[in-house]
């Protein structure tokens, strides 16, 4: 280095200033700034100026004394001189360009090895200090360097540097230029290939703006003269160096200098002119056979440039150096020690790796950090140093901590030792250790060992002559004694005697030489008997308290501390104590009796302290005082009484005293309620929210009841009494209303509503309004019943039992739970006596229970109370016993007393399974289940619309809600809450539809999961309905038998701890379902035993041995169908079936005959010949029956059937019974022969009114037949019982005869369904609830809507259509009301407009449904009269279809239909309708033929082509077409016709032709018959076209002259507008019509049928009605097949 003079560290300053001197003022200024250290961060420097050649610009060098000076003013990143006013001058400082000083070193990653670096220096020295530039001057004119200097790069990365330069020259990176960055030093350096004016490059540079913002600066490199040789030989010298360089050969010229660089193989060589430099990097170089590389060397760079990627520097290796083990022990206990030698050895660039921790012989790895290759100055000094430098320092280190190894014979000492942790104390043997630490401290412990040693010795020598002897002493004399000085006067005058006292032997124990033991021992006897003592009483609760703490620290608190030497000791119930002096003891005992107290609290409420916030802070307390021992707090419990008592210091028990009675009264919890109507409660809970805000902050819980009514406030019992002021004086400045209103759907829509009702309430009358639930009034109403109820005890009945036990019964307060719980009254009564009666006789002798009480309020209950505990206790033996035969794994009990259950049953668990005929709604169990699809549409079946109707849209809502994460399938079920329901929960099991064994098994997990998790909820009841039997299709005496196995099983496999019951809950009207579940249970009982059941009767009865009955009700009249033997029947009537000569020897009349007798053969015999009705009747002989009708066989069953009734009828016969007429020998279908007979008991009920005959038993042989007659029965059953007079109904009074005046009807009643609604409104003013009254009624009104439906069909509504308006008016809530008086009926349905809406279309449908039911069955007759399909039987006759399959196979040929499927004696077989012949999926075949009994059609009709109608177009010049027209013409010319189509319908044609053939030979007459004409719109050509005129329109457009259909003798009245209605192109259509006109008389409005034309035979009728009789333009009709459409005209 070069020394600290000043000028020796200079760096290069540039400015423009101008002149190569600065004026004196800004040299000043300069000089000035570069000796701040707080402007520039320099220091002591001076000046010295020049001019720079290469660029013109003024310059100066600013040479500091010190190296760390130039450092830090180089290191700011940019200098400026302020001069005058504002102005700026911009300083660049950098290195200078020809000076590397060697003590600022600048290193790249390949650095300039510091030989080379001290040539240099030595190079300057002997030129003396010229700068390169100015040695450039001397040699002649200077060329221009193609690299351009770039400093202060740090800003912009290399690639943005390319583009920049790119950017300024317009030249191309990498083709045109090179750069190359030196990043230690911040600068780039661009050298050009391509020629370049690089001076003018820099002018543009240095004005470039980016240039400028990334405070860059750029100028021209030197013209180099030295290279670098890289990689010599080993062997090479400085002599063969110069020489080989000078060689022109190698590119060289003359050499000026050389330094060599052994240790890295290099050289620095400089060459006289810079020529030689270029011609030199050129080429490759040998050196002895070596390849070496030579780059340029700069001097204002302070390195070489490599042209490309520069070459890293080697970092040096590790070094390794041994460590003591037990130091190394030492530092791994002491991490801090290690971090500050990391620390340390971090300032010479080193990084320390420890040893293992368990290492034998440790050593420490010391590596070169990673700051050491992040040097800028002197990297390549210290990687050269690097390895002695950390060695040094870590030995320098090290040096602080020492082990040693040392004998040790002292536990004593090594346990010193091992305490003082800043030492480690290592065993080596059994006497020797090693001490490893600080040098300081271990010299410290070297020498404590060695005083230890000598002392332990001298000491050993004392112990050979020493003896150890015990004094009894109790602790509290040795306290006193030890606190008066004892062991210290004692060492006073024997220092090494030992003196300590035994706690568990009560002894203080002496050990030393013996004349100083003895001498202490007698010493001590005599203290101990001369030490002062005293007796103290104190309050028992305190001395628990003392007996608690421990004597020797309360001692030391009471007496030590104040200076009183005293001791306490516990003595039987007193304090005993000492003293060291009599004044100890009277302050002792003042302290005693002034610092404890003890007090006691009473405890009111138990509960308090039974609860967990007492004993967390009972807990708490105590741990506070009793861990100090200044308190003992314990409870007390004498009877009811409960006491806290706090003992101990006085203050202590003062603060834990206050503590708890706060506590108690704060926790002291009183309930308070204020009754109040339920619209105040709701108001005062919804608008003054803020007093209970108040409230709940004092600790204070407002609860609002609204069903009870009333506000409950809970709290302290301060806060609370003043809470009730408040509320009752809220509660009496209210003002409340009930609003009764009685609108139907009034609360359904105040619901919907409900929240913007309220809010507009509020708004506009600052009232709260609500609808009161039916729950309320109910409770109101129950409360009500209960004021004031006092019943007087009074004895029903008394049994005395053995062993002088007394069984009463009283009616007094209520006892059981057979009320508002719904468990059944008789079943609980039962439960209570045999459980009695079990418990006496388990306990009987040995108990001391003399009267046994029950007792109810009730009278039906006291009753039944009664009557069970005659029942039980009826026994003759002295000690009676309860019979109850098992069967199966049940126990049956036989109760006659049930009104509600069809049966009961106690299983041997007892588990009570019970059956009612009650709707599923109904139910009061805990659980209901529900069935819905495996779709999950909620609400589609009857039985989930009935629950959701009664439970209300929350149900639907939660099932929608939770149906996704419970349900998964046909099987699962989903659990929902009850809501409005009795029951409290509802379990939806999904369903399939029924497909055998699959779904049998789906319904028997169903059951079984309901069950359990009934069980699983701790609840005690659930309700089945008959699951599956709807629309699921599950058979129900399947689902019978299924339900009730699982349910048995279930209780004999379950520990049932909960489950108390099941019910099994029946439709009343679903007499297959009660039939099969009473069978199935019935089964189930022991013949001796039977099930209890209820005695109300069902609309289908069947008894349990008559197990193929089945009954309906057909008007007046009771059906039944039993399979059997006919001769066994008692009906006081019995129908034989014989031929016309009365001697059958086989089937039902032999069978008969023979039972009746030779009595009833001969009668029969005489009368053979004297048939005349078609029967005869003789006596019943030897039967059951009164009389016996002997029908003469044939195929008309119906009208066999008919005549029977009707004689039964006139001869006043109550019953009757028919076998399967026409099955045996006639051959008829049984399916066929049951809708006849069906069909005929249907009729002959409406015909007229029966009277007398009550029963109708149809009785069958053969079983399988019955199937066939069951199902006739429910087509009728599911059809509607009343028909419409339409104009099918009037083929049947064709075929069937003159119709008889239609008989009246018993009229069935619509009960009007009152909706009742309670609206409570509350206010602050009278005023306001008034104006709210109003506004609510009004706001219902105007959503109110009546709408009338008026059809001649209501007055044919029959129970299960007038059921069906109850389900809608109860579903819907509407109220809907049936007026049948009036002409036509009608229908008024009420309530809100959406809900009449929906009802008025399902009304309409109902009408609809009964004309189509109706339309079906009279065309299936008609059909038959007119076509009959055959099928070949098994004796080769053809047997008739049923009239159903009949009309279908009669359609299916109309419409071309190829196939069509139908049923052959119960077999499926598929009929061809063009080879007539059936085929079954076996392969079988049956020929069919098709009979037609009238085929006599006008010869005029064009052929059918198998159509049912067909429409001629006549053309004009066809004699019919021309008939038409002058018809037509005669009244309406200004017409144009359009065309004329002839109808061509044979059914219809045929019908029409019987019906003239009958009204002809009514009136005797010939004359019957009109042309007519009928206009219609457009929208009844095709409905008239094929079924005729239908009078169902009857006042659609006109009925002045009665409820039929008009016809019209001039053409004008029918194409009046309002009755040819025009369509939409302006088109009329208008019948000419055949009309039967016949016998007619005036109209008038509302007739029904024509008149009678006698009163005194009302059957014989009118045919029409006319509007005048003397001149008649206008017909009525009343029989739709009266009139034949037979052209139709259209026109314009």
């Amino acid at each position: 280095m070069a020394g600290q003079c000043p000028g020796a560290f200079p760096l290069l300053v540039r400015g423009d200033w101008g002149s190569p001197d600065p004026p004196p003022a800004l040299r000043k200024k300069l000089l000035c700034y570069f000796q701040s250290q707080k402007r520039s961060g320099g220091g002591e420097c001076e000046l010295r100026a020049g001019t720079d050649p290469a660029t013109g610009t003024g310059h100066l060098l600013v040479c500091f004394a010190r190296p760390e000076v130039k450092q830090r003013v180089l290191q700011r990143q940019t200098h400026e001189l302020h001069l005058q006013g504002k102005e700026k001058l911009k300083l660049i400082v950098t290195e200078p360009e020809t000076v590397l000083a060697a003590e600022g070193e600048t290193f790249e990653e390949k650095v300039v090895p510091t030989k080379a670096l001290d040539a240099v220096s030595n190079l300057q020295t002997k030129e003396g200090f010229v700068p390169n530039y100015e040695l450039q001057e001397k040699a002649g004119p200077a060329e221009t360097s193609p690299s351009v200097v770039f400093e202060n790069i740090q800003k912009c990365s290399l690639s943005c540097l390319r583009l920049l330069l790119e950017n300024i020259s317009g030249l191309t990176a990498d083709d045109d230029f090179t750069v190359e960055v030196i990043p230690e030093i911040n600068v780039a350096v661009a050298t050009f290939i391509k020629s370049t004016d690089t001076e003018e490059f820099v002018k543009k540079c240095s004005q470039h703006r980016r240039v400028r913002e990334f405070n860059m600066t750029a100028r021209l490199l030197e013209l180099t003269q030295t290279i670098r040789a890289e990689s010599l030989p080993d062997s090479v010298s400085t002599d063969y160096i110069t020489v080989y360089f000078e060689s022109a050969r190698n590119g060289g010229g003359p050499v000026s200098d050389v330094q060599l660089f052994p240790e890295e193989n290099s050289a620095i060589i400089t060459f006289c002119s810079h020529k030689d430099v270029n011609t030199v990097l050129e080429r490759q170089h040998l050196l002895e056979q070596t390849l070496i590389s030579v780059h340029p060397y700069y001097h204002s760079l302070g390195t070489v440039l490599y042209g490309g990627e520069r070459p890293t520097m080697k970092m040096p290796d590790p070094i390794g150096v041994p460590l003591d083990l037990y130091v190394w022990q030492f530092l791994q206990r002491h991490d801090k020690l290690m971090r500050g030698i990391n620390q340390e050895m971090a300032v010479c660039h080193c990084e320390i790796k420890w040893p293992q921790a368990d290492c034998a012989n440790p050593e420490v790895t010391l590596c070169p950090a990673s700051s050491l290759s992040e040097q800028k100055q002197a990297k390549i000094k210290l990687i050269k140093t690097w390895k002695q430098d950390a060695s040094n320092e870590f030995s320098r280190i090290m040096a602080r901590y020492i082990a040693i190894k040392c004998k040790v014979n002292s536990e004593d000492v090594k346990n010193r030792l091992l305490k003082d942790v800043s030492l480690v104390i290592t065993d080596i043997s059994k006497d020797t250790v090693a001490i490893a630490g600080s040098r300081a401290a271990v010299n410290s412990a070297e020498k404590e060992v060695r005083e230890c040693m000598e002392k332990a010795m001298k000491q050993s020598e004392r112990e050979k002559q020493s003896i150890e002897i015990p004094v009894s002493m109790i602790p509290g004399m040795y306290v006193v004694l030890h606190n008066a000085g004892l062991e210290e006067n004692i060492h006073k005058e024997y220092p090494c005697l030992k003196i300590f006292y035994d706690d568990k032997k009560k002894t203080v124990q002496l050990c030393g030489l013996p004349s100083e033991v003895y001498k202490i021992k007698a010493d001590l006897l005599e203290k101990v008997l001369d030490m002062p003592r005293t007796s103290v009483a104190i309050d028992r609760h305190v001395f628990h308290y003392l007996q608690c703490v421990d004597n020797k620290e309360m001692s030391d608190k009471l007496f030590i501390k104040k200076k009183i030497n005293a001791f306490y000791e516990l003595e039987g119930n007193a304090v005993l104590l000492y003293g060291d002096a009599p004044k100890d003891l009277l302050e002792a005992e003042k302290q005693i009796k002034n610092s404890f107290e003890y007090k006691c609290i009473n405890v009111e409420d138990s509960e308090i302290i039974k609860k967990e916030p007492w004993k967390k802070r009972l807990a708490f307390l105590q741990k506070t005082y009793s861990s100090s021992q200044e308190a003992v707090i314990t409870e007390q419990s004498v009877g009811k009484e409960n006491k806290v008592i706090i003992a101990g210091f006085s203050k202590a028990v003062a603060e834990v005293y206050q503590k708890l009675k706060d506590f108690i009264d704060k926790n002291t919890v009183v309930e308070k309620t204020i009754p109040a109507n339920s619209v105040v409660v709701e108001f005062i809970e919804k608008e003054k929210s803020g007093v209970c805000c108040d409230l709940r902050m004092k600790g204070v819980i407002v609860r609002f009841d609204i069903k009870t009514p009333c506000i409950s406030l809970r709290g302290p019992r301060a806060e609370v009494l003043g809470a009730v002021n408040i509320f009752e004086k809220l509660v009496s400045s209210l003002y409340s209303k009930n609003v009764p209103v009685d609108k139907p759907g009034a609360r359904e829509f105040f619901i919907e509503r409900k929240d913007s009702c309220i809010i507009e309430a509020k708004q506009k009358f600052g009232c709260f309004i609500r609808v009161q639930e039916e729950e309320e009034k109910q409770q109101q109403q129950q409360k009500s019943e209960n004021v004031g109820d006092k019943v007087e005890r009074k004895l029903y009945y008394e049994k005395r039992l053995p062993h002088g036990i007394v069984l009463a019964v009283y009616k007094a307060l209520p006892s059981i739970s057979g009320g508002i719980f719904g468990f059944p009254l008789e079943l609980c009564t039962y439960s209570i006596v045999s459980s009695i009666k079990e418990t006496l006789e388990g306990c009987m002798g040995d108990s001391s229970l003399k009267e046994v009480h029950l007792v109810d309020k009730a009278e039906e209950t006291v009753q039944v109370l009664s009557e069970t505990v005659k029942e039980v206790f009826s026994g003759k033996s002295s000690s009676p016993t309860l019979h109850m035969p098992p069967v199966e794994s049940c126990k049956l009990r036989n109760k006659q007393k049930t009104k509600q259950y069809l049966k009961i049953v106690t299983t041997n668990e007892g588990l009570h399974i019970l059956v009612e005929k009650k709707n599923v709604q109904e139910a009061m169990t805990d659980v209901v289940v529900n069935s819905v699809g495996t779709d999950l549409q909620f609400g589609v079946g009857p039985l989930c619309k009935a629950l959701l109707e009664t439970a209300g849209p929350a149900l639907q809502a939660e099932f929608d809600k939770v149906k996704q994460s419970q349900a998964s399938g046909a099987g699962s079920v989903v659990c929902t809450s009850g809501h409005a329901l009795a029951s409290k929960s509802v379990f939806h099991a999904v369903l399939s539809q029924w497909n055998g064994e699959q779904t049998e098994k789906v319904l028997k997990d169903v059951i079984k999961f309901c069950l359990k998790k009934t069980e699983e909820l701790g609840l005690k009841s659930i309700s089945f309905p008959a699951i599956g039997t709807g629309g699921f299709g599950f058979p129900k005496s399947v689902v019978a038998k299924l339900m009730l196995n699982v349910v048995f099983k279930f209780s004999s496999s379950h520990t049932l701890k909960n489950l108390q019951e099941v019910h099994f809950l029946l439709d009343p009207k679903d007499i297959d379902n009660i039939q099969a579940f009473t069978t199935e249970l019935q089964r189930r009982a022991p013949e001796s035993c039977n099930a209890a059941a209820s005695p109300s009767s069902f609309d289908r009865p069947v008894s349990p041995e008559v197990s193929e009955v089945r009954e309906m009700k057909i008007g007046s009249i009771t059906l039944q169908v039993v399979s059997g033997d006919i001769t066994k029947e008692d009906t006081e009537v019995i129908v034989n079936i014989s031929n016309a000569s009365f001697d059958a020897t086989t089937g039902v009349f032999k069978a008969i005959m023979d039972a009746a007798g030779s009595q009833v053969v001969e009668d029969c015999a005489l009368r053979a010949g004297q048939i005349q009705s078609g029967f005869i009747t003789t006596q019943g002989g030897n039967l059951l029956c009164s009389k016996i009708i002997h029908l003469i066989s044939n195929n008309h069953v119906k009208s066999q059937v008919s005549a029977v009734l009707k004689e039964c009828e006139q001869r006043m016969y109550k019953s009757v019974a028919f076998p399967a007429i026409g099955t045996g020998q006639a051959n008829q279908s049984p399916a066929k022969v049951a809708d006849e007979m069906l069909d005929a008991i249907v009729e002959f009920t409406r015909q007229k009114s029966v009277q007398h005959l009550q029963t109708v038993k149809i009785v069958i042989f053969q079983k399988n037949m019955l199937k066939d007659f069951h199902e006739s029965m429910k087509k009728r059953e599911d059809s509607d019982s009343s028909t419409t007079d339409s104009w099918l109904s009037m083929f049947k009074s064709l075929f069937w005869g003159k119709k008889q005046p239609t008989e009246k009807k018993k009229p069935l009643i619509l009960e009007k369904k009152v909706y009742l609604v309670t609206f409570q409104i509350c206010g602050e003013s009278q005023e306001n609830v008034d104006a709210a009254e109003s506004w609510i009624k009004n706001l219902i009104l105007k959503e109110q809507w009546d709408a009338t439906i008026s059809n001649e069909l209501i007055e044919l509504f029959d129970e299960s259509q007038i059921a069906a308006l109850a389900d809608l008016q109860r579903r819907k809530l509407v109220t809907i009301e049936l007026e049948n008086k009036l002409s036509p009926p009608q229908i008024k349905i009420s309530g809100i407009s959406r809900d009449v809406c929906y009802v008025f279309g399902d009304v309409q449908t109902m009408i609809q449904k009964m004309k189509d039911a109706e339309y079906k069955q009279s065309k299936a007759e008609f059909l038959y009269k007119l076509v009959e399909w055959r099928y070949l039987g098994s004796n080769d006759t053809f047997i008739a279809f049923d009239k159903l399959t009949n009309m279908q196979l009669e359609d299916a040929k109309i419409a071309k239909k190829p196939y069509l499927d139908v049923k052959i004696n119960k077999k499926n077989y598929r009929v061809d309708l063009n080879t007539l012949q059936a085929h079954d999926d076996q392969g079988k075949t049956i020929n069919i033929q098709r009979v037609s009994k009238n085929e006599e059609l006008p010869k005029e009709w064009e052929d059918m082509q198998n159509e049912w109608v067909k429409l001629v177009n006549l053309k004009p010049s066809h004699p019919e077409y021309k008939e038409v027209e002058k018809k037509f013409r005669t009244t309406c010319t200004n017409f144009t016709i359009e065309k004329i189509e002839r109808v061509q319908n044979p059914h219809l044609w045929q019908a029409y032709q019987l019906k003239k053939k009958s009204l002809c030979k009514k009136n005797k007459s010939e004359n019957n018959e009109k042309l007519l004409f009928h206009g219609t719109a457009e929208s009844s050509l095709s409905k008239i076209n094929a079924s005729g005129f239908d009078r169902g329109f009857a006042g659609k457009n006109a009925a002045a002259f009665g409820n039929g259909t008009y016809f019209a003798a001039h053409a004008s009245y029918s194409a009046q507008d309002v009755y040819s209605v025009p369509d939409r192109n302006g088109k009329k259509h208008i019948y000419l019509a055949r009309v039967l006109t016949g016998q007619f008389c005036a109209g008038k409005p509302g007739l029904k049928t024509a008149p009678p034309k006698n009163t005194a035979d009302p059957p014989d009728l009118y045919d029409s009605v006319v509007n005048n009789v003397s001149n008649p333009t206008v017909f009525v009709i009343f029989n739709d097949i009266q009139a034949y459409p037979e052209y139709l005209i259209t026109l314009k």
